[in-house]
């Protein structure tokens, strides 16, 4: 069995992303562990993930049990009729992420993946009650 790794990253420790761990036991040289962007706005959060070479065929993204799970395989960049000789830029060919999030700030149902040139795109839209709303001030 591997070991628990558990990642914090400073500054993105909240409420919604409890931790950013990643809790389960797992073997390091199985899979390759992603990095990752968040961004966020009064409406909603935005992870960015580089995935080179996946496809959206062999790419999982899922909310389950209070996590975000992002799974998935690197395609081939060996061109067919050719052999690989050498390759030093990427030594896995699976990678996975869970995120430990709270589900009841989420609107789950609405949540978006996209993958384009590359890059892992999910959207994670608040809850009506959690985005911040401007108050109107009247003057009289």
């Amino acid at each position: 069995m591997g070991a628990i790794v558990k990642h914090n990253i400073p500054g993105l420790v909240n409420s919604f992303f409890e931790d950013w761990a990643d809790q389960r036991p797992r073997k390091q040289e199985d899979k390759h562990f992603p990095s990752l962007q968040l961004e966020k706005n009064d409406q909603e959060y935005r992870l960015l993930m580089p995935l080179p070479g996946a496809s959206k065929d062999g790419l999982k993204v899922k909310v389950e049990d209070g996590y975000l799970k992002i799974a998935g395989a690197y395609g081939s960049f060996t061109k067919e009729g050719f052999e690989l000789v050498h390759r030093d830029f990427r030594r896995h060919e699976r990678f996975e992420r869970w995120l430990n999030i709270d589900d009841s700030k989420f609107a789950i149902d609405a949540i978006k993946a996209e993958l384009a040139h590359g890059m892992l795109e999910v959207t994670l839209p608040l809850r009506a009650e959690e985005q911040r709303k401007q108050i109107e001030i009247k003057v009289n």
